[in-house]
This record gives C-alpha cells, sequence and structure tokens, in this order.
C-alpha cells in the first residue's frame, strides 16, 4: 500500500473517532482557535505524525523490522539530547535524576548499537511468524538500500524529539 495513503485512511479515522468528542468535550473552546493555533497544531501535526511515520514506514522498506524496533528505542535518547540542548533540563551530574537520566540514555544507545551490530546465529524463537521473512543475498531482510532506510529511520527518531518539545 502507498504509505501517504495509508497514513491518510489512519488519519481519517482518527478524525471519525476523536471529532465527536471534541465537539462534545470541548464545546466554549472554539472560539479561541486563530490562525495562530491553527498554524501551531498543522505543525504539530506535520513534526509529529505525517512526517516521522512516513520516514518509519519507507525506512522499514528498506531494512528488517527488527532494525527498525531498534531505532524506535534511540528515540528517548535523542529526545533526553535535544532537551539538554534546548535548555529544558539541566544536566547535574550529582543528582540521582540526572545519574538516571544518563545511565537510562546510555543504556538506550549500547542496547541499539549492540543488537545493530550482532552477527551471530539467527533467533528462531517463532518459527511460524519468521518463515515469511525473505533474505537477499546481503543478509539484510526488507529492501536493498540499508543505508537509506537507517537514516529514514534516524529521521524518524529525530522528528519524535524534536516533537515533544513543539508539543
Amino acid at each position: 500500500m502507498f504509505v501517504f495513503s495509508l497514513l491518510c485512511y489512519r488519519s481519517i479515522l482518527g478524525v471519525i473517532f476523536i471529532l465527536p468528542f471534541a465537539l462534545l468535550l470541548e464545546r466554549g473552546k472554539w472560539k479561541e482557535l486563530d490562525t495562530k493555533a491553527l498554524v501551531w497544531l498543522s505543525i504539530n501535526a506535520f513534526v509529529g505524525y505525517s512526517l516521522p511515520m512516513a520516514m518509519y514506514y519507507y525506512g522499514l522498506h528498506d531494512t528488517s523490522a527488527s532494525y527498525g524496533v531498534i531505532f524506535s528505542s534511540l528515540t528517548p535518547l535523542f529526545t533526553f539530547v535535544l532537551s539538554i540542548l534546548l535548555g529544558m533540563e539541566s544536566l547535574r551530574l550529582k543528582s540521582k535524576e540526572a545519574s538516571a537520566k544518563v545511565v537510562g540514555a546510555l543504556l538506550c544507545f549500547g542496547g541499539a548499537l549492540l543488537i545493530s551490530m550482532y552477527n551471530g546465529k539467527e533467533l528462531h524463537l517463532f518459527t511460524s511468524v519468521i518463515k515469511g521473512i525473505i533474505k537477499i543475498s546481503n543478509g539484510v531482510a526488507g529492501g536493498q538500500h540499508h543505508m537509506r532506510g537507517t537514516l529514514l529511520l534516524l529521521g524518524d527518531c529525530i522528528c519524535y524529539a524534536f516533537w515533544y518539545p513543539i508539543q
């Protein structure tokens, strides 16, 4: 299926299910919706929904599903680093909270790095699920443009990291 049509169908279904609740529960708030609020809502929707989901689906097309999940676990790391760079988070290594955040970020990065560089035996935990995966000549499940898929998945994580401060 074409990725943008999938995103369009998904958005339409979301509107169908959420709009009645918004109309009912937010009756008095519709007067406050001006051009500035609509621009921020549009930026929020583009950076937090359309762009990252499209990048993720196209990245999955060029890599494998397990590789996509690995990159999804890097989103908290990018969010933490971005919040430090934007000054939303102060890095006081002497406090327990900051130390736990740094250790968590390093564990996310280390785990993703370990899994992405793993070249050992294939794990056949659920053979009925794994039978449908077709491997190409270089041993990577998915498309032939692994670097492009990796960059798209990385862009997905960065978009989500920028989306949290925008909210």
